[in-house]
């Protein structure tokens, strides 16, 4: 039994979440905050600290992403499964969080907001593992076409919400 197989299967998720997949836009100043009104200035600061991770782990998920397509390119498959690693882990940390837009909502429009953004990123959590399953039983076309869909879900999410990459 091969016992590097659960950490190659983290390694294949990561490139996914590395690719920059972000589902909404991120605003650098979410929220503007009112002189006098203290409950505002606590939503600006929980908002920006909200925006901060998820771009520090939307780094990490581009990162794992490029580095499992070079090894692709390399036809380095033992390395591609290491990185997928990568960014898988961080997809999952990034289904932890809150984007910053949802901040400038309220009620049931947050709530959708927050919804769509965790489902999205299971979406593309599901196809990093689908690429990871592919790659160790071999289908090196069929992993290669699950990195097809991780960008076009990637440029799909950008485009909707307006991502600068």
């Amino acid at each position: 039994m091969n016992k590097s197989l659960p950490t190659t299967a983290i390694l294949l998720i990561l490139p996914l979440i590395f690719s920059g997949f972000i589902p909404f836009a991120i605003d650098p100043n979410p929220v503007a905050i009112a002189a006098d009104d203290d409950e505002t200035a606590d939503d600006t600061d929980e908002a920006h600290e909200a925006h901060e991770a998820l771009e520090k782990v939307m780094d990490a998920v581009k990162s794992g992403d490029r580095a499992v397509r070079r090894a692709m390119r390399k036809q380095d498959h033992s390395t591609a499964l290491m990185s997928v690693n990568r960014v898988q882990a961080a997809v999952i940390e990034a289904k932890k969080l809150v984007p910053s837009g949802a901040f400038r909502l309220e009620g049931e429009a947050r709530a959708a907001m927050e919804l769509d953004y965790r489902q999205r990123l299971i979406g593309v959590l599901e196809q990093w593992l689908m690429f990871e399953k592919a790659l160790l039983l071999g289908k090196v076309e069929e992993a290669a076409e699950v990195l097809k869909k991780i960008s076009a879900m990637k440029k799909s999410a950008h485009e909707e919400f307006d991502v600068d990459e």
